[in-house]
């Protein structure tokens, strides 16, 4: 930290104030409204706001968004998904806040810089002090008191825009990076489908060696007759050229077999303490960093207040929270003696290493 850098309370630069709460009747029409997903999910307001609300015009007043506004998640299932935070960049005509974040508005002498802030405010050192201050009851929860305890650590106004837009530059990179891994996931998916569930190399195979294809193929079949299908690669060697009835699953390629998940990989819920190593570096695979950027964060174990699951080199990661967001990571770890996650994972290890993908 600089020399002339300095610390500053929340509260010295910042008011608060708590968002809109209404019944269910009033959302799906009306004015622009920023929902606690959206706060949760992004380091900064998203550029249009697709939720709505009916809100009064004083209510728009009172819980209105606008540049340099920081909004915090007051409330969540877990310790490590409290307040969140998330930064506009510009103002929201007639927009609203959800009830269940805290707004925090410059104050008009405060010189920061939103951007500075969204990503000071998303660091492991302002999460692991917000984290020291937080209660845990049936739920989560962040009050006022306790985010008057929280620090800013500010630079100069010139150093502030330095700083991020030289974050701004890695994250474009990064935001880069993830389009083409999505792109490079719905190819895999993709080839999946073709492969393992209308099993077209299968198809393909027994179109060339005139052998019989089974009624539920037929169409496909005809599909591919008519595409002229063909795989450009060597894949095709590796499938048969016919089919076979099983009881279970019905026609599939001649020779696959039919198991149960359990016979292919294993639970493995190996517990550690890293606290117990309060200067060792742990690769951490948490619910936060993969919804960051899919990358562990390394932290010393002092850090580190819960226990944690050993990660297995070969450790496949789903999350046990909130299913209707598929978290699945495939870990690739540095260190197997300092690799761990949160028991918010579910890890399962293959008995067989060349099942993994």
């Amino acid at each position: 930290m600089g020399n002339d850098w300095k610390e500053v309370y929340l509260t010295d630069i910042y008011s608060i104030r708590s968002g809109l709460s209404k019944p269910a009747k009033y959302f799906g029409s009306g004015f622009p409204f920023l929902s606690f997903k959206d706060v949760f999910h992004n380091f900064f307001v998203p550029n249009n706001l697709t939720q709505l609300v009916k809100s009064t015009e004083k209510e728009r007043q009172n819980c209105s968004v606008l540049r340099g506004d920081v909004f915090l998640t007051r409330t969540s299932e877990t310790m490590h998904e409290l307040g969140m935070s998330c930064v506009a960049l510009k103002n929201y005509d007639g927009a609203t806040f959800n009830g269940f974040t805290k707004r925090l508005r410059p104050k008009n002498n405060s010189e920061v810089y939103p951007e500075y802030v969204g990503y000071y405010l998303r660091s492991p050192r302002f999460r692991n002090e917000l984290l020291a201050f937080s209660t845990m009851s049936t739920r989560a929860s962040l009050n006022n008191e306790m985010i008057g305890r929280l620090k800013l650590v500010l630079p100069s106004f010139n150093e502030q825009v330095s700083i991020a837009w030289i974050l701004k530059k890695i994250d474009d990179k990064i935001e880069l990076n993830r389009q083409i891994n999505q792109t490079l996931e719905s190819m895999a998916q993709a080839l999946f489908k073709s492969w393992f569930v209308d099993f077209d190399p299968v198809i393909d195979n027994a179109l060339a060696a005139g052998n019989p294809i089974p009624d539920v193929f037929a169409e496909r079949a005809k599909q591919r007759k008519q595409q002229n299908s063909k795989q450009t690669t060597n894949i095709a060697y590796e499938f048969p050229s016919e089919f076979e009835y099983n009881e279970e699953m019905g026609w599939i390629p001649l020779g696959w077999e039919y198991k149960s998940f359990s016979k292919l990989a294993r639970l493995d819920t190996t517990s550690v303490k890293p606290n117990s190593s309060p200067e060792k570096m742990w690769e951490h695979f948490s619910i936060p960093a993969f919804d960051t950027d899919m990358s562990p964060v390394f932290q010393k174990g002092e850090e580190i207040k819960s226990n944690k699951y050993k990660v297995h080199p070969n450790g496949i990661l789903v999350s046990k929270l909130n299913p209707k967001t598929e978290r699945i990571w495939w870990v690739d770890i540095q260190n197997k003696d300092m690799a761990i996650c949160s028991t918010e994972f579910m890890q399962f290890i293959p008995e067989n290493y060349k099942h993994r993908a």
